[in-house]
């Protein structure tokens, strides 16, 4: 069963068109997703869904683009198997990028959301190095380090010399996540700093973002 070349579409074309909306799409998607995750600190359902969405182009690209390109050629319609082969390669690709492009906006709008306590942390530095020692509160840096606290949501926590700040940015009934900042953040610090104890390797996730770190912890 042969294939018509008139009947055939311009692939490269069409492809390109149904790229140009993806695009589009990613860019309405992350632009209102990085809003809301830098103003509120939470990421908003539709994160997950635009990963469930690119996983499922991937899933798709990667395993049934090759069985349709297959079949086209066992009915000897090789220039549809090319384009369910190009079609399959490239939103394969695109979809890969596109996940990892939105991990990367979570994580720019993570660290404009913290930006306010930068100054926090300047604070603090300037205390150490007069004292010798970092402040048991907040409170001891004003007014002389700092003029006032942000609003932000946080949590001071000295122990041992080392201090940490850890702001909340998503909780939910099994878990809770924050960005922490400290004078040792890694996965032993802060399965103590949270009381985990020993390192529960299934329980405590630590990420560095930038200077932060976004650190996810499972319910015991």
């Amino acid at each position: 069963m042969g294939e018509n070349p008139t009947e055939t579409k311009p692939i490269v074309r069409k492809l390109l068109k149904e790229l140009l909306y993806v695009f589009l799409l990613f860019l309405v998607w992350s632009g209102f997703s990085f809003y809301f995750i830098s103003t509120t600190g939470k990421n908003p359902l539709w994160i997950y869904l635009f990963d469930f969405l690119f996983l499922a182009f991937a899933l798709i690209s990667f395993f049934f683009m090759p069985l349709f390109a297959l079949v086209s050629l066992l009915r000897k319609q090789k220039q549809k198997a090319s384009a369910y082969c190009l079609y399959g390669v490239t939103f394969f690709l695109v979809a890969l990028f596109a996940m990892r492009a939105n991990k990367a906006v979570e994580a720019w709008a993570l660290l404009r959301y913290v930006r306010p306590v930068e100054p926090v942390i300047e604070a603090i530095s300037r205390f150490q190095q007069d004292k010798g020692q970092v402040p048991s509160t907040l409170k001891a840096l004003s007014p002389k380090y700092l003029k006032a606290v942000p609003e932000l949501p946080m949590t001071y926590k000295d122990g041992g010399g080392k201090w940490f700040i850890q702001v909340p940015v998503e909780r939910s009934f099994f878990s809770s996540e924050y960005m922490l900042r400290g004078a040792e953040v890694n996965k032993q610090s802060v399965a103590e700093l949270f009381g985990y104890g020993e390192d529960p390797e299934n329980l405590v996730y630590v990420e560095a973002i930038g200077d932060w770190s976004f650190v996810h912890l499972s319910m015991p």
